[in-house]
């Protein structure tokens, strides 16, 4: 999977809540009044979709010297950055250590968030700097436990299109890579390294996620009542930016299977439309199929995996 990595951006993040943006400048100046990260993801400043990895520094300073600690931290952004991550989420992160943390981030080529905002704008949304509702899909590292990679990627996927559906369109955040004591498991659970069924789980999330993210960011999302889709086991999520229209179709069971054809008022779909125009869940797929309305009337197969989604682009 090919991606075109965002080149981090610096500046201060004060540890109460104000934020002091200086870009370009490691803030060491900063570092006995407050915390030093790099600048807000993209997502937070209205730029387009992004995918972390919640991370905590704490775990890594346990039972080793300070110089030792930053190495291993160096070693997992970069790690993270492999797997197609744009940003880590920190948390858990001591402020003394932000000049070395950021230059991890910066030589791996990954942004940094701040994990108390993207917890809160996803549990609790909130307006954001912009004045809009900041919606962020959560993921969590249980869904990739499993030795099998199809099913690892499955129950990811799950919560991912569930996420999507429910309107979180901002940013992927995937919780976490390693815990601190007393906390549930994150990746690191499974070794120094989480086998290799989990790193294929998470490419091929990450993967749906470039696929889609940019598409959706920041749409808004209404279910559409119908019963002939909610017989088929299915559900009709419209999703709306400014004047584009994607109409998700989700398979509701995470057990079965669904092979059906949906059909559905054109009107259902937000007015006339000419027709509908399939998103491949993987961005380096071929143009996805064209369906033609016919009349007021829209038809088109469905093929789904338990959990998953096809998404169309309304014309």
């Amino acid at each position: 999977m090919s991606r075109n990595r965002r080149q981090p951006a610096f500046g201060a993040y004060h540890r109460f809540g104000i934020r002091l943006a200086y870009p370009g400048v490691l803030c060491a100046a900063f570092v006995l009044h407050s915390g030093c990260a790099v600048r807000q993801a993209p997502s937070s400043a209205g730029r387009g979709f992004w995918t972390g990895l919640r991370y905590d520094v704490e775990p890594r300073l346990i039972g080793t010297d300070p110089a030792n600690a930053i190495a291993r931290v160096c070693d997992d952004f970069q790690r993270i950055s492999d797997w197609g991550f744009d940003a880590v989420v920190l948390a858990h992160h001591d402020p003394a250590f932000d000049v070395e943390v950021a230059n991890c981030a910066r030589d791996a080529k990954l942004m940094v968030q701040a994990w108390p905002e993207a917890r809160t704008a996803a549990r609790h949304p909130s307006p954001d700097r912009a004045g809009r509702q900041s919606r962020m899909a959560i993921v969590h590292s249980a869904a990739f436990f499993d030795k099998l990679p199809e099913a690892s990627f499955g129950t990811a996927l799950v919560q991912y299109v569930g996420a999507v559906a429910r309107g979180q369109t901002d940013a992927l955040i995937v919780d976490r890579f390693e815990r601190p004591p007393g906390d549930p498991p994150g990746l690191a659970r499974l070794g120094t390294f989480p086998e290799p069924s989990a790193s294929t789980g998470i490419r091929s999330l990450l993967a749906r996620a470039e696929a889609w993210g940019a598409r959706l960011h920041r749409a808004e999302a209404g279910f559409v009542v119908d019963d002939s889709v909610r017989d088929l086991g299915l559900a009709l999520v419209l999703l709306t930016r400014g004047e584009r229209r994607y109409a998700l179709v989700r398979n509701t069971s995470v057990q079965e299977f669904v092979r059906a054809t949906v059909d559905v008022p054109v009107l259902q779909l937000g007015g006339p439309i000419r027709r509908l125009v399939e998103v491949r869940p993987w961005s380096d797929e071929l143009p996805g199929a064209v369906i033609s309305v016919v009349g007021d009337r829209v038809t088109f197969p469905v093929n789904l995996r338990p959990g998953d989604a096809a998404l169309f682009e309304v014309f």
